[in-house]
């Protein structure tokens, strides 16, 4: 819908259409629009005043139909102030708008146009920068979410004297339609006018003048200002000027000085209306200035008034695929209250932002219920078997292979014969959502357990015994699974002692934001910024330790003795057959859930094997062959056999070295440190193609034995291992991260 609104209104409407803060991508979004029109004086309005109407362009075609108008608001004028006398002679000053882009910044965080406005004091005709009384934005709209707008009434007060409307807007977070309190990214106000303020008269007074220095032979002496003190008396210090209309010299009387006001139209002399001022002579005496009496004219004419007009942009049109909005501005010359072809000085486009694509799906954690009977595992007692895990194949069923925690709950035994006991309590089981948090970083399952002691069958906060959680793990919005680049820019490092635990073995973790660094005899700890010194974890050494990228679960490889740490002088062959998960808050405490591999996997000899983390998957590169093994279904895949001579990774001082697996959604591949070199390779498994330098690391001796690394999404960053001295620092036992893109 096209409107026409003051320059001031429209800085703020605008504002809000245009502009937007960045969020995450999600589903197509629906365009708000705001549509104003002249609203008569009548009961919305007494004195009249602009409707603006607010609702989701529906049917994406860019016009507000009635249809779709969810919110009407109104912003009155004030009644109108006792009008002035006509002022003296005038220079009218020309009100100027320039636009120009506006780069993606602080005013706008995507890109938009600068709007500057002010008086053109040196009539110019150009807004010089001294010149400029006020500034505004219109930003590009971002990717994705729907931006909303909710307007209330505002009562009188310090935003709006005489109240008006209050228009809140943001982006809908939570896509439920509804503008919550939390998602309200900036509050405007439409303020009704107030009433005017009654102008001041002007004021002439003519009086003799005596002969003298202003007139030889007399005349009159005329005085003109402004009423200021509103008494109807030109006072002496409401003077503004002073003229004369002196008598002739002697001899021949003089003829009387006559002033007349009169308005004058809009037109070649006053394009905006005003006054018409003609002086002159009473030749004939008979006190009235005739047309053929006038000897001087001038004009005091009225401002001119800023428009500003607005329309849609259909797709396919200036904006291409996308719709938007043309703004044009300029001067109503014709005072006429519509900006024509002609009076347009300036024009902006503001396009739509695109849409964003889709985030990746989740996976859901289930819990299944058994009933155990008497006799089984809880003897004579009867109880319920819970098991817990990840959904991993997505079909909404808690399979075999996806249990990663089982546990037991049996209820209390009957009570001895002889004088009647009580009856055995009941163990219940409570089932509930866990929000993202503390507990389940990605959301879950909260299951708690007890005994039912008070016999009402409903498991209270005080019968609550034990207290477990199955989380979802889901990848970062917008994160596909491969690495862009690995850097050494922005780089920490810790370097440490190895306090007795031996030496490092290659295998490195991220987990709930931690490192987890594999030792002869244990596992170092660290926090992600290296800022806290390290934890030595006896007991808990894990030479194939992985988690998911930007996950909360710890997981390692084991074999049926429950082993997770190999000599690679005396070890082979061993044989992966299951996965065990750790607590990383707690390693100490040791496994806390298990579950098998599909098909197991024989490590023979040598080491120079590998083992690569993928976002959820890992890949486990024998001396034969590759394996695509799933984190949280232990399902193996043989991805078939590994060419010979042609990966030549830099080995790790156990059984293998790491790095990063990925899946481009068409092939499976691996970088690794190449032996010997500053350069990271990356390997397409099955594609017989040469592997190719992904990045070669700066300087001549970068990150020294380097032989295993992960990678961090959540802080866009690598994390590696190496002793002794490198360009990137360090003297004995080194963790370090730097810079890195993954997508």
């Amino acid at each position: 819908m096209k409107r026409f609104i003051k320059l001031a209104t429209m800085m703020s409407v605008v504002a809000l259409a245009g502009c937007g803060d960045d969020k995450v991508a999600g589903e197509n979004g629906i365009n708000s629009i705001i549509s104003t029109s002249a609203e008569p004086a009548g009961d919305n309005c007494v004195n009249g005043g602009t409707r603006i109407d607010i609702g989701p362009d529906a049917n994406a075609n860019g016009i507000l139909e009635a249809e779709e108008v969810k919110e009407t608001v109104f912003t009155c004028a004030g009644s109108d102030g006792a009008g002035g006398a006509d002022g003296s002679d005038g220079e009218g000053f020309i009100t100027l708008v320039d636009t120009s882009a506006e780069p993606p910044g602080g005013n706008c965080p995507t890109g938009g146009q600068r709007v500057d406005y002010g008086i053109d004091d040196n009539a110019d005709g150009v807004l010089d920068a001294g010149e400029i009384d006020g500034t505004a934005f219109v930003c590009d709209g971002p990717s994705g979410l729907t931006t909303l707008v909710a307007t209330s009434a505002e009562p009188a007060g310090v935003n709006c004297v005489a109240g008006g409307a209050r228009l809140d807007h943001g982006v809908d977070d939570s896509a439920d339609g509804v503008l919550d309190a939390g998602e309200i990214d900036g509050t405007s106000f439409i303020c009704n006018g107030v009433d005017g303020i009654d102008g001041l008269q002007t004021l002439v007074v003519v009086t003799a003048e005596a002969g003298g220095v202003n007139c030889a032979d007399g005349g009159q002496r005329i005085d003109q200002g402004l009423d200021v003190s509103a008494d109807g008396v030109l006072d002496a210090g409401e003077i503004d000027n002073t003229s004369f209309v002196c008598n002739g010299a002697g001899g021949i009387d003089g003829l009387g000085s006559l002033v007349a006001v009169s308005a004058e139209a809009a037109g070649v002399d006053c394009i905006a209306g005003g006054s018409r001022i003609e002086a002159g002579s009473d030749t004939n005496n008979d006190g009235v200035l005739d047309a053929g009496e006038v000897t001087s004219t001038s004009f005091a004419c009225n401002g001119l008034q800023s428009l500003v007009f607005s329309s849609g942009i259909a797709a396919g049109g200036a904006c291409g695929a996308l719709a938007g909005t043309r703004l044009d501005m300029g001067l109503d010359l014709n005072n006429d209250g519509a900006l024509q072809a002609g009076e347009i000085s300036t024009s902006a486009v503001v396009c739509d932002g695109a849409d964003g694509t889709d985030g990746n799906d989740g996976f859901e954690a289930l819990v299944n219920q058994t009933a155990i009977a008497g006799g089984g595992v809880c003897g004579a007692a009867t109880g319920v078997q819970v098991d817990s895990g990840i959904d991993a194949n997505r079909n909404g069923s808690l399979e075999a292979g996806e249990i990663a925690d089982t546990a037991v709950l049996c209820n209390g035994a009957d009570g001895s014969n002889g004088a009647p006991g009580n009856d055995g309590l009941t163990s219940l089981v409570l089932l509930t959502a866990e929000p993202a948090g503390v507990n389940c970083s990605d959301g879950g399952t909260r299951i708690e357990a007890g005994v039912d002691s008070n016999g009402n069958s409903s498991l209270e906060a005080g019968e609550i015994t034990s207290t477990g959680f199955a989380c979802n793990f889901a990848p970062p919005v917008g994160f596909i699974g491969t690495v862009g680049d690995l850097t050494l820019n922005n780089c920490t490092l810790l370097d440490f002692t190895q306090t007795g635990f031996g030496d490092d073995r290659g295998g490195i973790a991220i987990a709930s934001g931690d490192v987890f660094v594999n030792h002869d005899l244990g596992t170092g700890h660290f926090d992600s910024e290296l800022v806290g010194g390290f934890t030595e974890l006896p007991g808990a050494p894990m030479d194939a330790n992985f988690a998911p990228w930007g996950g909360s679960q710890l997981f390692s490889m084991s074999t049926s003795a429950g082993a997770t740490h190999f000599s690679f002088a005396s070890a082979f062959p061993f044989t992966f057959d299951s996965i065990v998960e750790y607590n990383p808050a707690n390693l100490g405490a040791g496994v806390v859930s298990s579950f098998p591999l599909s098909q197991s996997i024989t490590v023979s000899s040598g080491n120079d094997n590998g083992f690569y983390t993928g976002p959820d998957f890992v890949i486990l590169m024998t001396t034969t062959n590759f394996f695509h093994i799933d984190m949280f279904s232990g399902s193996v895949t043989d991805l078939g056999a590994r060419p010979g001579g042609v990966i030549t990774p830099q080995q790790c001082e156990t059984w293998a070295s790491g790095g990063i697996a990925e899946f481009d959604g068409v092939d499976f591949s691996i970088l690794y440190r190449q032996v010997g070199s500053p350069n990271i390779m990356r390997h397409v498994i099955g594609s017989g193609a040469a592997d190719q330098i992904f990045v070669t690391l700066p300087g001549g001796n970068p990150v020294n034995d380097m032989c295993g690394f992960t990678v961090d999404p959540i802080n866009q960053r690598w994390y590696f291992h190496h002793e002794g001295a490198a360009d990137v620092g360090g003297i004995e036992e080194s963790v370090t991260f730097c810079d890195a893109a993954i997508f």
